[in-house]
């Protein structure tokens, strides 16, 4: 199981507030929030998760819909769950640095990862722990937008980085400069996941 049985519902009805788009695509279903995504298998949904979608969405997802707690559901315009997917579709062949996960969780919320290089980047933690213990993913950075990639398979997590002020981004070079390791290898990304951009992008995570 990709996602975590105890952590992705909460995440999900986190982001039902703001609103996330939701839609199946064969054997996979795709979940769009504004500061994470996830792309998994609709066989391996977490029980308590499914339950979630019911009753945020009103049934299971069968259509392209945008979720907002308050609000009717809105179907997604015919043609946006092909952009969402295609969006920065040329990412994949561009250039994913592999990622090393640190003991350190800045600032009570960051989980860091480091870079080859030493570069220093941080998701927030309680996006990591939608993953399933019980998975071990190949864990990337797209170099252009940073977002963090965790595969396993066809299924993957996709969170949005963290935004640092240049008081702690000095720290994080601090930091950095301590955990200069040979890049870790990045799994390579499956033909279902695209690099988009989130809904929401720009506002705080």
């Amino acid at each position: 199981m990709f996602l975590s049985e105890k952590t992705a519902p909460g995440a999900l009805t986190a982001a039902w507030k703001a609103g996330y788009h939701v839609f199946p695509d064969g054997e996979m279903l795709h979940i769009y929030t504004k500061c994470w995504a996830a792309i998994v298998r609709t066989d391996s949904i977490p029980l308590k998760l499914t339950l979630a979608l019911v009753e945020q969405v009103g049934h299971l997802p069968i259509t392209p819909e945008e979720i907002r707690k308050g609000r009717e559901n809105q179907e997604i315009m015919q043609g946006t769950e092909q952009f969402e997917r295609e969006m920065m579709h040329d990412a994949r062949a561009a250039e994913l640095l592999g990622l090393r996960r640190l003991p350190i969780i800045f600032r009570d919320r960051w989980q860091l990862y480091a870079v080859g290089d030493g570069q220093i980047v941080g998701y927030d933690q309680d996006v990591v722990k939608i993953l399933s213990d019980d998975v071990e993913p190949s864990c990337c950075m797209a170099t252009g937008t940073r977002y963090g990639l965790f595969l396993c398979g066809a299924e993957a997590l996709i969170a949005a980085p963290a935004k640092f002020s240049a008081e702690d981004e000095e720290k994080l070079r601090t930091i950095g400069g301590l955990y200069r390791t040979p890049e870790p290898v990045c799994q390579a990304v499956p033909e279902n996941v695209c690099v988009f951009e989130l809904i929401g992008e720009g506002d705080e995570c």
